[in-house]
């Protein structure tokens, strides 16, 4: 049971990395995929900075601008695709809130919180 659950992280992996290369080389439509895939999760973890609604769409979109942008400086033998795109979005979460000038505090952005709540699903 153990090897079929990590063969299948591995083939995840080795998938979501395969479309991040695509998107290094500037494939419109493999960002988009990228988009699906992790929009709703990368939305859960700002929707825990922002709180929901248009701060937290509007901070998703940023995101992903950013995660286009920076693409080509990601390194899989760093980190996984989420970790990285995780990082991005709390970023832009943060500079979101602060100029919209909402109070947070260190419970609001510890790690753990974010990413596993059980509001955030990742495919």
């Amino acid at each position: 049971m153990y090897s079929l659950l990590m063969k299948n992280i591995t083939q995840k992996i080795r998938s979501d990395n395969t479309i991040i290369e695509s998107v290094k080389e500037g494939n419109y439509q493999a960002f988009e995929s990228l988009y699906d895939i992790y929009a709703s999760p990368l939305l859960g973890v700002i929707s825990r900075i922002t709180g929901t609604g248009k701060l937290a769409e509007d901070a998703l979109q940023h995101a992903f601008l950013e995660i286009w942008r920076q693409i080509k400086c990601y390194d899989s033998s760093k980190e996984r695709p989420l970790v990285w795109m995780i990082k991005i979005a709390i970023k832009t979460a943060l500079h979101f809130a602060r100029a919209s000038n909402m109070e947070i505090s260190m419970e609001t952005i510890n790690i753990k919180n974010l990413v596993y709540s059980k509001n955030t699903e990742i495919n």
